[in-house]
């Protein structure tokens, strides 16, 4: 006997290539205090799929992206690639996740003058 409940959930689970529930990402600050980066994020993407991230400065784009790569930890929630928790740090071949599947774009907010 099969079990129908374990099936749509691995379904569901191959629909969506990341998978983000209920994260947070809370900073100690130098003088005691707590910055909170994330509050509660939540979404899914699908393989393939292409999505933006916008905000103003500050409001946690690279935090989230930084998580989601393995760079930095998540303070509480869930964080999934393919399936997978990501932890810190992203390994170079983690659970068949190659540096090639990933990329990160640094990002440089230097006035740019042309050619010159």
């Amino acid at each position: 006997m099969t079990n129908n409940k374990s099936k749509i959930q691995d379904a569901s689970n191959e629909a969506s290539w990341i998978n983000v529930a209920a994260l947070h990402k809370i900073y100690n600050t130098r003088g005691g205090g707590t910055t909170h980066a994330l509050s509660d994020i939540n979404f899914t993407a699908k393989k393939g799929e292409f999505i933006s991230i916008v905000g103003p400065s500050g409001c946690g784009k690279t935090t989230l992206l930084n998580i989601l790569a393995g760079l930095i930890s998540k303070t509480e929630g869930s964080a999934s690639v393919s399936g997978h928790e990501v932890l810190k740090a992203f390994a170079r071949n983690w659970h068949g996740i190659s540096s090639t599947n990933v990329a990160s774009l640094a990002h440089n907010f230097r006035k740019c003058d042309g050619p010159g």
